[in-house]
């Protein structure tokens, strides 16, 4: 049944159009909601982040930083003496190929030997990071080290050790190749020699051009050869190490890496991100009765009364917990909640109301109690029935735990009236107070589900009708056993009890599964509401009276649909 927006528009009987689905349930809470709910979580995250923050920045080694900048120079303008170049290489192809030479391991070998130390060249490559600007022909070596000093002399060193490393390469690649000239000049001299012996041996006044010719060429190439061979070793002295100019690394006084206090608020941002997330996500997933209107967006029904927190009256002569006396805050909304029931008796045609719960522990039994001594104050008969003869709480309670009772009444031909225990349920109770009649559990049974399915069980019903003209059920919750759901299927209307910090999710299967059994919901009762004074649920003044004078026109909607079905 879903009372749907046919229901009057009242903090009584609020409810949404698709109430009875899980589809009613309201959006979770907003962030800022989430995260005060779960606060003390937050909070606790994020200090923990950030002390650990703190405490890994302090226990990192202080590093300093300090970077040079090499700038190469342009291959297609090293030559000195003639139109050709050495290399055959732009300058960007160059400076990419010779950024891998700075971290290669003659280089790095070379750098640890200039340092002084027997740094391994492995370790120090980790103590580097190079980076260029290839249009530029720029390379950046930075080097971190204990202090600034050291960080600038390592860098330094690096530099020093590529500039000597290519030095000496061009120096060793200029011999072998001024040794090659030199090679081809001195064979020239040997053609030259062996050409001038056989010229001199002709007879005077015989030419040999052909020997003329060689000799000429020879002579020509030697000198060529040499004259290279002596370029090629001025140009490599100019420009051995293809270093055009290098600034010297740069001193940093404060050390690289994070400092702890931006460490810790670092942390402190991430942990406060991971626990909001956290909050928004469980906040969302698990979703609570917090006010008395939540539970009516999950079962569609009107909120019979909220019931704040109160404590019970634990001197009672028969040990059942019952309201201190009238007047009181808690009294006067178990008086509106018994006169919200007795408005569904004449609109409704209902005798027999139903009390259950989603779940245990939500002051089911209290609430059926408190509403029958309500309900007890005008001229009515009022029967509470101990339906949950598993726990047997009010049949304990008042004394009666193993005395016959409902699972006698269908069995044996007695007066039911022989079988009830009266209750007077609040101490110094009026004359014209009549006493509730208790309906224990009675005897104890091996299939105590299976009973609520016999015809013994509608025969006890029908037996406690006679002597009743209000019969109130106090029935197992229904998430917890199957045995709310027989007795809902032959009830005329139920009540659920809903106490405050519920799991909504839970609501909505007790709703679904009363639903599977065609049970007639008709309102829930909010028990241990927080509300206080003029802020939520008010119990007095203007706000009460027109409560009353709303629920009629929510039961009237409600008898009205269950006509029509």
């Amino acid at each position: 049944m879903d009372a749907g927006n046919t229901l009057p528009s009242s903090p009584l009987n609020r409810v949404a159009p698709d109430a009875a689905s899980p589809d009613g349930m309201r959006h979770g809470p907003s962030l800022l909601q989430s995260m005060w709910r779960y606060r003390a979580i937050v909070v606790s995250v994020t200090l923990l982040a950030a002390v650990a923050g703190y405490g890994l920045a302090l226990a990192q080694p202080v590093r300093y930083e300090a970077s040079g900048r090499m700038f190469l120079a342009d291959p297609t303008e090293s030559q000195v003496f003639t139109n050709q170049t050495r290399w055959n290489l732009d300058l960007t192809i160059h400076t990419s190929k010779e950024l891998q030479r700075i971290e290669s391991l003659p280089v790095l070998t070379r750098a640890a030997e200039l340092l002084g130390v027997d740094a391994q060249p492995a370790r120090l490559r980790n103590r580097i990071e190079t980076g260029s600007t290839p249009e530029l022909g720029l390379i950046t070596i930075a080097a971190t080290a204990p202090t600034a000093q050291e960080a600038a002399q390592v860098a330094d060193a690096v530099a020093a050790a590529y500039a000597d490393v290519v030095a000496q390469r061009t120096e060793e690649d200029t011999q072998r190749a001024v040794a090659r000239l030199q090679e081809s000049a001195d064979e020239d001299d040997q053609r030259i020699a062996a050409i001038a012996a056989q010229l001199a041996r002709l007879p005077e006044g015989t030419n040999d051009f052909a020997l003329e010719s060689e000799l000429e060429a020879r002579t020509q190439e030697r000198t060529q050869l040499r004259g290279l061979a002596g370029q090629l070793a001025v140009e490599s002295a100019l420009s051995g190490s293809g270093v055009e100019l290098y600034e010297p690394a740069m001193l940093r006084e404060s050390p690289s890496g994070t400092q702890p206090v931006t460490a810790a608020a670092l942390a402190a941002f991430l942990g406060l991100a991971a626990s909001a997330v956290f909050a928004w996500w469980n906040a969302g997933r698990n979703q609570k009765a917090l006010t008395s209107g939540d539970p009516g967006a999950v079962l569609g029904v009107p909120l019979l009364g909220a019931i704040q927190r109160f404590r019970p009256h634990t001197r009672n002569p028969s040990n059942v917990w019952t309201l201190s006396g009238v007047g009181t805050a808690a009294a006067e909304s178990y008086q509106f909640v018994a006169a919200a029931l007795e408005l569904a008796v004449e609109e409704m045609a209902v005798t027999t109301v139903m009390f259950t719960s989603a779940d245990a522990g939500e002051g089911k039994t209290m609430s059926v109690l408190n509403v029958a001594t309500a309900a007890g104050r005008s001229d009515r008969r009022v029967a509470v029935v101990d339906a949950d003869i598993r726990a047997r709480t009010l049949s304990l309670s008042a004394g009666a735990g193993s005395a016959p009772g409902l699972t006698d009444l269908g069995l044996l031909d007695v007066d039911p009236r022989t079988l009830t225990t009266p209750l007077r349920t609040r101490i110094n109770a009026t004359a014209n107070e009549r006493a509730v009649a208790l309906v224990p559990a009675g005897s104890r049974m091996h299939d105590q589900a299976g009973f609520f399915r016999t015809p013994a069980f509608r025969k006890s019903m029908v037996r406690v009708k006679e002597v009743a003209d209000f019969v109130l059920i106090d029935s197992p919750p229904l998430l917890a056993v199957s045995d709310s759901l027989t007795i809902a299927s032959q009830a005329e209307a139920v009540v659920m009890v809903v106490s405050r910090g519920t799991d909504l999710r839970h609501l909505a299967e007790a709703r679904r599964r009363l639903d599977l059994v065609g049970a007639p919901l008709i309102g829930y009762i909010f028990n241990r509401d927080s509300a206080r004074g003029g802020s939520g649920y008010s119990y007095y003044g203007e706000r009460q009276r027109e409560n009353r004078a709303n629920v009629p026109r929510a039961f009237r909607s409600l008898a009205g649909q269950r006509g029509r079905a």
